[in-house]
């Protein structure tokens, strides 16, 4: 094989490699997390699927509207005030425990360190791992805690209610739900072959090269 086609098949693997994927675990972070940075979830393997404004009180901000395009294995709930680069609070959990049933008494549901609640005519949020919530209907307990989301999801009233100590949010506020799967997309076994024959083209290419 002459220098010429060893450079062609060096460039073909580049591509090769550098269109095959590779499989990345999705972090899952631990109970309610406080000032994290969006980058940072991104990083994470979570993706935005519905953002409302706080003050918006219609379907757009029911559950069932702002669930209808989200999917994945985990789900993650989270606010921040409007343009912030910043969640002020977040926590997410299997995409089943954030939607776990819990009627509309002050019955949580622990998984991934927070404790869950959700029904989709009273109210739906989180706090921490223990904490008690007192759901009137939003949660008001801990008024002083940063590790507590809580929003309406009333028929008649679906706009507000906290974000970790900041109570009755307004429109500086937006509501945000995040997805991941547990794991990215992994290389089918006809991609991997095509990066094994690419490692080998450049193997070639250097050795050729080497000899000249």
């Amino acid at each position: 094989m002459n220098i010429k086609n060893c450079l062609a098949m060096s460039a073909i693997a580049a591509v090769l490699l550098s269109t095959v994927s590779t499989s990345h675990a999705t972090v899952l972070p631990f109970g309610p997390q406080n000032d994290v940075t969006l980058t940072q979830v991104s990083d994470w393997g979570f993706s935005t699927c519905s953002v409302v404004n706080a003050s918006t009180s219609d379907e757009s901000s029911r559950p069932v509207a702002m669930l209808s395009g989200c999917t994945g294995d985990y789900l993650m709930m989270a606010m921040r005030r409007v343009g912030s680069t910043t969640y002020d609070v977040l926590a997410a959990a299997n995409y089943g425990d954030v939607l776990f049933e819990s009627g509309t008494g002050d019955v949580t549901h622990l998984a991934n360190g927070s404790e869950w609640y959700f029904n989709d005519n009273f109210s739906w949020g989180f706090a921490g791992a223990g904490d008690v919530v007192q759901r009137d209907t939003a949660d008001i307990a801990g008024w002083d805690e940063r590790d507590r989301l809580s929003w309406h999801t009333h028929d008649n009233l679906s706009a507000g209610y906290r974000s970790g100590a900041n109570l009755a949010v307004d429109s500086g506020w937006e509501k945000v739900l995040l997805v991941a799967d547990a794991v990215s997309a992994v290389p089918e076994p006809e991609s991997a072959a095509l990066v094994g024959l690419a490692l080998a083209g450049l193997g070639l290419t250097r050795r050729r090269i080497g000899r000249v």
